[in-house]
C-alpha cells in the first residue's frame, strides 16, 4: 500500500483524532483505498473530517498511522505543501520526503466505517446546538488546508438529534458533526420585539392642570 500526503493535510485531519480515550484506533489518521481513491480520515467520535486526496482508483487496503507518529512528521507550517510519500509493509510505515525518512508501526485494529454515520439524505429544518469546541476543530481544519484565512465553514444540520454535514468548501472533503444532546428551545423572538404583534392599549388623557 502506497500513498501521497501533503504536511498540511496530515495537520488539518489531526484536528479530529481522539486524544484521550480507551479506542485506541481512534488515535491516529485513517487512510482508506479503494475505487473511490485514496480518502484520509480522523474522529474523535464526536466530530469527523474525511478528505479524498487522490481520486484515482486503488486496491482495497486501510491503515491507521498513530498521532505521534503523524507530528513527527508535520514540520512547520510554512511546509505545509510538502508532499510525504508513505510505504505500508505489514505493521511498518514508511515516510520519506522533505529530507526525512521515518519508519513507525501502525495501529493494528479496526477503524470505524465513517460511511454509516455520514448522512445521505438532505439537512433539514430544526433547532440545534453543537460544542462549540467540535466547531473549532472545523475551524482550524479550514485555516490547515488553506481553504480561507478566517476558518469560514458552513454548518447544515438536521435536527436536533442527527448529526450535521459540515461544508468547508472542498468538494473532496466531508465533516460530520454530532449535536448536543439536550432539549432546545423553540426560536422565537417574544412579543416585544414586534410592536404590531402587542394590544393596544389606551392611554389616559393627559390631565389639564
Amino acid at each position: 500500500m502506497q500513498f501521497t500526503i501533503q504536511r498540511n493535510q496530515l495537520r488539518a485531519l489531526l484536528n479530529f483524532a481522539a486524544t484521550k480515550d480507551f479506542r485506541f484506533y481512534l488515535k491516529g489518521i485513517h487512510v482508506r483505498q479503494d475505487h473511490r481513491g485514496t480518502i484520509i480520515e480522523a474522529t474523535d467520535g464526536h466530530a469527523l473530517g474525511m478528505l479524498r486526496i487522490d481520486d484515482k482508483p486503488q486496491p482495497v487496503g486501510s491503515c491507521i498511522m498513530p498521532t505521534e507518529s503523524v507530528k513527527a512528521l508535520l514540520g512547520s507550517r510554512k511546509d505545509g505543501h510538502q508532499s510525504l510519500e508513505f510505504h505500508v509493509d505489514g505493521l511498518n510505515v514508511t515516510a520519506s520526503g522533505c529530507n526525512t525518512v521515518m519508519t513507525f508501526q501502525r495501529l493494528d485494529g479496526t477503524f470505524p466505517d465513517t460511511a454509516r454515520v455520514t448522512p445521505k439524505d438532505s439537512p433539514e429544518d430544526g433547532a440545534a446546538q453543537f460544542d462549540v469546541d467540535l466547531l473549532v476543530k472545523f475551524q482550524q481544519c479550514v485555516k490547515d488546508l488553506d481553504i480561507n484565512k478566517a476558518g469560514h465553514f458552513g454548518l447544515r444540520h438536521r435536527g436536533a438529534t442527527n448529526s450535521a454535514l459540515v461544508d468547508i468548501g472542498d468538494a473532496n472533503f466531508v465533516g460530520v458533526i454530532m449535536p448536543m444532546r439536550q432539549d432546545v428551545p423553540a426560536a422565537i423572538p417574544p412579543a416585544w420585539v414586534h410592536m404590531s404583534d402587542l394590544p393596544k392599549v389606551t392611554l389616559p388623557e393627559a390631565v389639564a392642570a
